[in-house]
């Protein structure tokens, strides 16, 4: 099984909140015109999910209902106990886990002021 890399969007968005784990350095990534190539230098969805853990105590989770039913779920991590974070209201459902969590990791970064 191979890791899902995090979207070109999510990169930009994990780089602006201070995320460093490229394999590159992110300026030099934009020069490439060929989303393969940038492709190459991506982290993973686990690793930016684990840096967000770490540094953040945001955890980011899916849960699924069916094989084609999954949503995103960020919990914050407190001593003691956790509470809920991330958008309220209406549960979007995505067809895949990688896509639910994809999500999940971009409203994760988000919480980060």
């Amino acid at each position: 099984m191979k890791e899902q890399k995090i979207s070109w969007k999510t990169a930009k968005l994990a780089h602006s909140k201070s995320f460093r784990k490229f394999g590159a350095d992110f300026d030099y990534l934009s020069q490439f015109k060929n989303t393969s190539q940038i492709n190459t230098f991506l982290p993973t969805q686990s690793l930016l999910q684990k840096w967000l853990r770490d540094k953040f105590h945001l955890d980011v989770r899916v849960a699924s209902n069916s094989l084609t039913c999954h949503f995103p779920i960020i919990t914050l991590l407190e001593e003691g106990g956790c509470s809920g974070k991330g958008p309220k209201g209406q549960i979007i459902i995505y067809k895949t886990y990688e896509e639910a969590l994809e999500i999940g990791l971009q409203e994760a970064l988000k919480l980060i002021s």
